[in-house]
């Protein structure tokens, strides 16, 4: 089965295409010069002018603590274009869709660890501590979050579909925590109770809910991870509770 292809976007740093519906990837045409930084594991395949994958610390001394902090892998990839043009191809870790994100020195990203698939143009990968305590401890993501700043594209791997919303000044979005995917830097995050006691017990909601305030652009993914894998726990748990024991085994 051949993937369907979106059009070239040429107005980043990288001009890019994604190729798929549910399960996506992205390919990059390069011309030489150009860099891009990827996630290990995300390289699916290139031809043309690129020689290896190299790797890269980063630009300052703790930016692989930084980044292993924010839930991804302490030491990046690169690949560089030398000398011819090149097509490059990436890939996710699971199943899902890939969203660009543009940053630029007016406006950064924060984004939910380990969503990074790369990145192209002059952008650095951090962490950034939510404004409030009671956000981290509460809140779902923990206290730890991407931040991702600089000039050029960001490229984000989420989970089914995605919601992209902008939201007005003082405007504020309630969202289910683990289905954030990424917000601007001028978004506000604080946790608010879901409900009472009731809602607690019955609603399966958990205790908290995420609360964003513009202004700034919000991205929400359908898919919570923790659950999904939470409930296919469960539904192997409850098969092997309902296998038959062998005659070995009941002696």
């Amino acid at each position: 089965m051949i993937a369907k292809r979106s059009d070239w976007l040429t107005d980043g740093p990288v001009p890019f295409r994604v190729l798929g519906e549910d399960i996506q990837e992205v390919e990059f045409a390069m011309v030489p010069g150009q860099r891009i930084v990827l996630q290990p594991n995300t390289f699916v395949c290139g031809a043309g002018g690129i020689r290896d994958i190299g790797i890269t610390w980063g630009r300052r001394l703790m930016d692989p603590i930084y980044r292993k902090w924010s839930g991804e892998a302490s030491v990046l990839q690169e690949i560089v274009c030398e000398d011819r043009p090149a097509r490059v191809i990436l890939g996710g870790h699971h199943l899902g869709r890939i969203v660009r994100m543009r940053v630029s020195p007016a406006c950064g990203a924060i984004c939910q660890r380990g969503a990074f698939i790369a990145s192209t143009g002059k952008v650095d990968l951090g962490i950034a501590f939510t404004g409030r305590v009671r956000a981290g401890l509460f809140g779902g993501q923990g206290v730890v979050f991407q931040r991702v700043t600089g000039e050029g594209d960001v490229f984000l791997h989420a989970r089914g579909t995605v919601n992209d919303w902008i939201v007005p000044e003082s405007e504020i979005v309630r969202v289910s925590t683990n289905n954030i995917l990424a917000f601007d830097a001028s978004v506000g995050y604080d946790v608010q109770f879901s409900g009472g006691a009731l809602t607690l017990m019955f609603g399966g909601q958990g205790l908290f809910l995420s609360q964003l305030e513009g202004p700034g652009r919000v991205l929400t993914q359908s898919i919570d991870h923790d659950a999904m894998v939470d409930q296919l726990a469960r539904r192997r748990s409850r098969k092997t509770l309902r296998q038959p024991q062998t005659s070995g085994e009941s002696k």
